[in-house]
C-alpha cells in the first residue's frame, strides 16, 4: 500500500489508528526519491535537511487553480492568494514579499539574482509539473542566493515512452472564474514528447476591479541518444494580465470586503524559459549533466501599492513601470559514486548572465474623496531609466560519506561571485537614481549534515547550513547615493526525525530548527523625511514542523502538516529613537496548519471526498507589536469521481463563508499620535464561499 506524500497536514490521533486499521500489515511502500537535496536522485531517508515532496498524485487530487493550494500542504509553508495567481510567501519567515526564497524549475532559478519577485510562481505552468519539492531552510550551498527561508523546485512532468494519450478539461466557479486545460503526449522511437497547458479567465464575481486572464503552456521532449545518454528539452511560456484591486481600510474591509478603490491598476507579464539538459552516464557509478538555459521576461505594471495619497484629497500620485530581462546561462555538474567510502561526490559550475532594462514614469491621479476611488490618471514625466547587467558565476561541491554503520555524512559548499554593472540613462538625482557604477559581491556558503538510520523505518538527521541574499537592484540604486550594503547572511540549525509507524500505515516527519539572520537590510530613518537602506538588522526564527500521512483503513486516509514558530527582531533600530529589538516581526503567525481527512468508499471505486482545514494563527500587523490580526480558520470540501477515463470533480472553498484577510498591516508606530484603525490599518480581502466544478476526459497513456 503506497503512502501518498504530502496531501495534508497535522497528526491523526494514535488512539484511532489501531481501531480502524486492517489486521494484515501492508507491503512496505517504495523508497521515496528526491532530487533537490543534492542535485541528483537521493532517497528521502538520506537527505539531511527538511524537505517535502508533493507528488503528481497530490497535485492532481487537489484540482488546484492556484499553486498555493498545493504548496500549503507542506509543513511550515503558507502561500497566500493575492488574486489571479499573485502571492506572497511564508516559509520559516514572516508572510512577506521579501527576497527570502528561491524558486526553481528543474533545478534552475526562475529569475536571476538581484531581481527577486515575490510573485515568481505565477510564471509556472502547474499543468506541466510532475511534482514539486520544497526545501525548508537555507540551501545556498547548492543553489546560491536567496535560498534562505525555503527553496521551491517545480519538476516538469516527463513524457511517457509507452504509447500516447491526451486529456481535456474544463472548469468554472460561481465567482466568475473559468478555465480549460489540455495535455497530449506520444513517442516515436527514442523520442517522447509532451505538451500541456491551460487558459484561465476571471470576470465579475465578488470583488471589484479583479479581472484577470492567464495562458500557460509547457513543451517537453526527451530523446534517448543511447543507453547511456539522454537529451531533455523544456520550453515554457506564460502570459498573465490582471487587475490589481489592492487593500482596504478597516471600515471597508468589515462592511464591504469586495470593494476596491482602484479602477485602472494592472499588471501584465510575459515569461518564457528554455532548458536543454544533456545527461551522460560514464558508468553505473558516474553521471555528468550539462544544462543550458535561456530566459526572457517582461513586466509592465501600474500597481496598487505605487499609488500615494497627497494633501489634496482630489489628487494622488502614482508610478507605472516596465521591467524586462533576458538571461543566458549554464549549469554543469558531475556525480561520482565512491564505493570505498559508501558515498559520492557532486561538483559543478554555474553561470548566469542577465541584461535588465527598467523604466518608470510618474503619474498624476484624479481621486473622488467620497468613494475613495482613483478615477483617472495623466502622465507626469519619466522618473527612472536604467540598465543593469548581472553576472553570477559560481562553483559548488558536495561530499557524502558513510564514516560508520548506519550514518551518512554530507559536507557541501558553494562560492558565488555577483557582479552588478549599472548604467543610469538619466541624470543622477534623488528620484532618478544613483550614478552609473560597477559593484561586486563574493560569498562562500556551506552546509554540513548527518543522517543516522536506526532501523529500516526510522532515521534521524541534523544539519547546519547557510543562506545569503545580496542587495536587490532596487535597494542599491533607488537613491542619489548608492548605499554601502553587504549581503545578508542566515545560519540555520536543524534536527529532525522521519519514521514509519503502525505497519507502514503512517509516515511521520518532524523537525526543530533555528535560523539566525545577520546584516539584514532595513530602511533606517536619519531624520523625518530622510531615510536610507542599511545593514542594521538581526533576526531569529525558530520553531517546530510536523507532517503526518496516514492510511487508516476502510477507505479512510488523513494527512496533516503543522508548524509552530517565532520570528523575532534581535536587533532592529529604525532611527535613533525607534528600536524594535526584542519584538516579534510583523505578519509572523506562531501557528500554521493544514489538515485533510479523506474517504474513498470501497464499494464505489473511483470516488473520493475530502475535508480540509486551513489554519493561520494571529500575528502582529506592525513592528511596534500594538495592532494584531486575529488569524483565521477555513474549511474546504472536495469531491471527485473517476470512471472510464472521465473525472468529475467539485470543490467548495471557505465552506463557512469566513471573512478573513490574505494579508493585514498597520502603519501605527505605537509612539506618535492616536491610534486610528480606519486610517492606519489595511487588509487584503480573502475570497468568500466559492463553488468550482469541473470535468476531465483522459485517454491512452494519460487515462487514470
Amino acid at each position: 500500500m503506497k503512502i501518498v506524500r504530502r496531501c495534508g497536514v497535522l497528526a491523526v490521533s494514535a488512539a484511532v489508528l489501531p481501531a480502524v486499521a486492517s489486521p494484515s500489515p501492508p507491503e512496505p511502500p517504495p523508497e521515496e526519491i528526491v532530487v533537490s537535496a543534492s542535485r541528483t536522485a537521493t532517497p528521502l531517508t538520506r537527505a539531511p535537511l527538511a524537505l517535502t515532496k508533493l507528488d503528481g498524485e497530490c497535485i492532481r487530487a487537489l484540482e488546484a487553480s492556484f499553486t498555493g493550494e498545493v504548496l500549503n500542504r507542506a509543513p511550515g509553508v503558507y502561500m497566500n492568494d493575492m488574486g489571479n495567481e499573485q502571492h506572497a510567501m511564508s516559509i520559516r519567515m514572516p508572510l512577506s514579499t521579501n527576497a527570502y526564497y528561491l524558486y526553481l524549475e528543474d533545478g534552475i532559478p526562475l529569475r536571476p539574482l538581484g531581481l527577486f519577485n515575490h510573485n515568481a510562481l505565477y510564471e509556472v505552468n502547474l499543468d506541466g509539473a510532475g511534482e514539486i519539492e520544497v526545501i525548508r531552510g537555507p540551501a545556498s550551498s547548492l543553489y546560491g542566493s536567496n535560498s534562505i527561508g525555503g527553496t521551491v523546485n517545480v519538476l516538469t512532468r516527463a513524457p511517457g515512452f509507452a504509447g500516447g494519450g491526451a486529456e481535456l478539461a474544463v472548469s468554472g466557479s460561481d465567482q466568475g472564474y473559468g478555465r480549460s486545460d489540455f495535455a497530449v503526449e506520444g513517442s516515436i522511437g527514442n523520442l517522447a514528447l509532451r505538451a500541456s497547458g491551460y487558459a484561465s479567465i476571471r470576470r465579475g464575481g465578488w470583488q471589484d476591479h479583479a479581472a484577470g486572464e492567464k495562458q500557460s503552456v509547457t513543451l517537453r521532449g526527451d530523446y534517448r541518444v543511447s543507453d547511456r545518454v539522454e537529451w531533455v528539452q523544456t520550453l515554457t511560456h506564460s502570459h498573465l494580465r490582471t487587475d490589481m484591486p489592492g487593500t482596504l481600510r478597516e471600515s471597508d474591509f468589515r462592511s464591504r470586503p469586495g470593494y476596491s478603490y482602484h479602477t485602472f491598476t494592472y499588471r501584465e507579464v510575459d515569461a518564457s524559459r528554455y532548458l536543454g539538459r544533456l545527461e551522460g552516464r560514464w558508468s553505473d557509478r558516474s553521471v555528468s549533466r550539462f544544462s543550458l538555459f535561456l530566459r526572457h521576461n517582461s513586466t509592465e505594471q501600474l500597481p496598487d501599492y505605487l499609488v500615494f495619497d497627497t494633501a489634496d484629497p482630489t489628487r494622488s500620485a502614482a508610478r507605472r513601470n516596465d521591467s524586462d530581462f533576458s538571461s543566458v546561462g549554464f549549469d554543469v555538474h558531475h556525480v561520482q559514486d565512491l564505493p570505498w567510502a559508501q558515498g559520492r561526490i557532486v561538483g559543478g559550475i554555474y553561470l548566469d548572465f542577465t541584461d535588465n532594462r527598467f523604466t518608470e514614469d510618474n503619474l498624476t491621479i484624479v481621486r473622488d474623496p467620497a468613494s475613495r476611488r482613483y478615477l483617472a490618471y495623466t502622465e507626469a514625466g519619466n522618473r527612472r531609466n536604467y540598465d543593469v547587467e548581472l553576472l553570477n558565476p559560481a562553483a559548488y561541491a558536495e561530499l557524502e560519506l558513510t564514516p560508520f554503520a548506519n550514518a551518512r555524512l554530507s559536507l557541501g559548499a558553494r562560492y558565488d561571485v555577483m557582479r552588478y554593472d549599472y548604467r543610469n540613462r538619466n541624470a543622477p538625482g534623488p528620484t532618478s537614481g544613483a550614478p552609473s557604477e560597477t559593484r561586486e559581491y563574493r560569498h562562500l556558503s556551506f552546509r554540513a549534515g548527518v543522517v543516522y538510520t536506526s532501523s529500516p523505518a526510522t532515521s534521524f538527521y541534523a544539519s547546519v547550513g547557510q543562506g545569503f541574499a545580496p542587495p536587490e537592484v532596487s535597494a542599491l540604486y533607488g537613491r542619489l547615493e548608492t548605499p554601502d550594503l553587504a549581503e545578508a547572511v542566515y545560519t540555520s540549525f536543524d534536527l529532525g526525525i522521519r519514521r514509519r509507524l503502525w505497519g507502514q500505515r503512517v509516515f511521520l516527519d518532524a523537525n526543530v530548527y533555528r535560523l539566525e539572520g545577520e546584516d539584514e537590510v532595513v530602511s533606517y530613518t536619519i531624520r523625518p523625511g530622510l531615510s536610507e537602506p542599511r545593514n542594521a538588522g538581526r533576526t531569529r526564527h525558530e520553531g517546530l514542523e510536523l507532517a503526518v500521512d496516514a492510511q487508516l483503513g476502510g477507505g479512510w486516509s488523513a494527512s496533516a502538516a503543522a508548524a509552530y514558530a517565532r520570528h523575532e527582531y534581535r536587533e532592529y533600530r529604525l532611527s535613533p529613537t525607534v528600536d524594535h529589538s526584542g519584538r516579534d516581526m510583523r505578519a509572523a503567525p506562531r501557528t500554521i496548519a493544514n489538515v485533510e481527512l479523506a474517504y474513498s468508499p470501497p464499494r464505489l471505486a473511483g470516488a473520493r471526498v475530502a475535508l480540509e482545514w486551513v489554519h493561520l494563527g494571529s500575528y502582529w500587523m506592525n513592528d511596534a507589536n500594538t495592532v494584531r490580526y486575529a488569524g483565521h480558520d477555513l474549511l474546504n470540501l472536495r469531491a471527485s469521481f473517476i470512471r472510464d477515463g472521465w473525472t468529475f470533480w467539485a470543490k467548495l472553498m471557505n465552506v463557512t463563508d469566513e471573512r478573513y484577510a490574505e494579508m493585514a498591516s498597520s502603519s501605527f508606530d505605537g509612539l506618535n499620535g492616536n491610534y486610528d484603525p480606519d486610517a492606519q490599518n489595511l487588509y487584503l480581502s480573502g475570497a468568500p464561499r466559492t463553488l468550482t466544478i469541473g470535468v476531465r476526459y483522459s485517454f491512452g497513456s494519460l487515462r487514470d
